[in-house]
C-alpha cells in the first residue's frame, strides 16, 4: 500500500474550516506537511521545539508513554497514551 499517497489524499480532504495534525517525528508525514504548509489548516506535533505542539519530559509510567504537552512555552499538561510504549506516530 502506498501510504504517502493515502495521507496526501486525506490532508488533502481536510475541509477550509478544519485541522490535521501531522507528526514531525515521522519523516514521510512531516515531508507531506510541509508540502503542505501553505495550508492554515496543518499544525505540527512531535519532539522536535519547532513544532506547534512538543512532547517533553518522556517518560514510560506502567508500560505507557506519558508526557508533558507543550505549546510554545505553555505547558498544557500531562497526557498518557493508551497505546503501548514503543508505537510512535
Amino acid at each position: 500500500m502506498d501510504y504517502r499517497k493515502a495521507f496526501k489524499s486525506f490532508l488533502g480532504k481536510v475541509r477550509s474550516d478544519g485541522l490535521a495534525f501531522v507528526c514531525q517525528d515521522d519523516p514521510g508525514a512531516a515531508s507531506l506537511g510541509e508540502e503542505m504548509s501553505a495550508s492554515e489548516t496543518i499544525l505540527t506535533y512531535g519532539s522536535q521545539p519547532e513544532v506547534n505542539y512538543q512532547a517533553v519530559n518522556n517518560v514510560v509510567v506502567d508500560g505507557w508513554p506519558t508526557f508533558t504537552l507543550m505549546y510554545g512555552d505553555e505547558a498544557l499538561g500531562q497526557v498518557k497514551l493508551a497505546i503501548p510504549a514503543g508505537i510512535t506516530c
